[in-house]
């Protein structure tokens, strides 16, 4: 027997050896068998503090006694179950990583809340921050384009003021938001919900995550911007067609001349155009992208350009809406504050016009969607089905036939989720 077989029988001999024998211990590694799945996990994570933090973690859990090990696994358990079922009741993916926090912050009760929450609370302040962005680069170049002071005698704000604050404050709340699939957008939301398989039962409650943040990012803005909002009129609320109109820097007011044709098809063209674009950036496959598995890194950063794009080239007639969540969250918002009823009536103009930037992005959408998937994708998608996808819209009325069977599994202990 060689030395280093020596060396390694000393070292199996010596490994530690919990209460009630050995059959808790590896002999390859002298963990616990309980923790060796968390060891691997602890080695399938991507960043090194991760890893470092995982290694800390494992050590301080090694070194406990066996009969407080075993309950920390147990609690570990309940807590993943509780995880799985909170996010399976609100629609959200059930097979979601738990994020690592702190040791032993898991078992507080707002990082479980927070844990299960993690989409609809990344979308609500992603777009509370693209709110405040956006809304403030057009209360600047509305209010602030004739104030004297400012740098070369021009007002301090400008056309060119608004694409880049919406481009900018869209790249700022997806780099808050995360890679979640919605996109700080109800229409997109919507859109990767019917062609790339985002859980339809999660739609609900990230559109009112994204449309609450869109109104109390509407409320801030307002209450910084309320002196000069009420210098600029003078001391009233007004809504358009006034000159000394404020209500527009909070939601979106057709021109006086745009017919109802040209504010529908406005409205379709630039987020068919919006999320065409997100889903090549989205593609693997797009020439593109093929250096970059996932998508390309710079994801955020195209968005700047895309927002920038679509709103500097069309950006007036319908004042560039094509965000359902900041329309009727920021009108919403300026009913409260005490703008007239004419924001929601708009007598200039077609009198329905507050559905258009409200249910049409929808449609646009999807129609960008489905044809960059007829033209392009090759991957999963209801178009690379049998019959083009048709069968997939009548196939929910077929399941919503069979309910009571589905409610009767749930129920049963053997086929019900966790």
């Amino acid at each position: 027997m060689s030395s280093n077989d020596d060396n390694d029988l000393r070292r199996r001999k010596a490994a530690p050896t919990p209460v009630g024998g050995t059959d808790l211990v590896s002999v390859r590694t002298g963990i616990p068998t309980d923790m060796e799945e968390y060891a691997a996990d602890m080695h399938r994570t991507k960043s090194r503090e991760e890893r470092e933090e995982e290694a800390a973690k494992l050590h301080l859990l090694t070194s406990m006694p066996t009969w407080k090990r075993e309950k920390e696994r147990q609690a570990r358990k309940v807590r993943k179950h509780h995880f799985q079922r909170g996010r399976y009741w609100l629609g959200l993916r059930t097979d979601a990583r738990i994020k690592q926090h702190h040791y032993g912050s898991e078992q507080l009760l707002w990082s479980r809340i927070r844990a299960v929450m993690q989409e609809p609370f990344s979308e609500f302040l992603g777009v509370l921050v693209f709110t405040l962005v956006q809304q403030g680069g057009l209360a600047q170049a509305t209010l602030g384009a004739d104030a004297s002071g400012a740098p070369g005698g021009e007002g301090y704000g400008v056309w060119l003021t608004v694409p880049f604050c919406t481009g900018i404050g869209v790249l700022l709340g997806v780099y808050i938001a995360g890679d979640s699939g919605s996109y700080l957008n109800p229409a997109i939301t919507f859109a990767n919900c019917l062609f790339r398989g985002l859980p339809w039962r999660s739609f609900p409650i990230l559109m009112f995550a994204q449309t609450l943040g869109a109104f109390i990012g509407t409320g801030i803005t307002y209450g910084i911007y309320q002196p000069a909002i009420e210098q600029y009129s003078g001391g009233a609320l007004l809504a358009p067609p006034d000159s000394q109109a404020t209500a527009a820097i909070f939601t979106s007011f057709p021109q006086t001349f745009s017919s109802r044709t040209s504010q529908l098809f406005s409205v379709v063209q630039r987020t068919a155009i919006m999320q065409c674009v997100v889903v090549a950036l989205k593609d693997d496959y797009n020439l593109g992208q093929k250096s970059s598995p996932g998508g390309s890194t710079n994801f955020p950063m195209n968005l700047f350009f895309l927002f920038f794009a679509l709103t500097a080239s069309n950006g007036w007639q319908t004042a560039g809406q094509a965000n359902p969540a900041l329309d009727l969250g920021g009108r919403c918002m300026a009913s409260v504050i005490g703008y007239p009823n004419t924001i929601w009536t708009l007598p200039y103009t077609f009198s329905g016009y507050p559905w258009i930037p409200t249910i049409v992005p929808f449609i646009g959408a999807c129609f960008g969607a489905w044809l960059y998937d007829v033209l392009i994708f090759t991957g999963v998608s209801p178009v690379n089905t049998p019959e083009m996808g048709v069968k997939k819209l009548y196939s929910p009325m077929l399941d919503w036939s069979n309910r009571k069977e589905r409610l009767k599994q749930r129920k049963d202990p053997e086929t019900a989720m966790p």
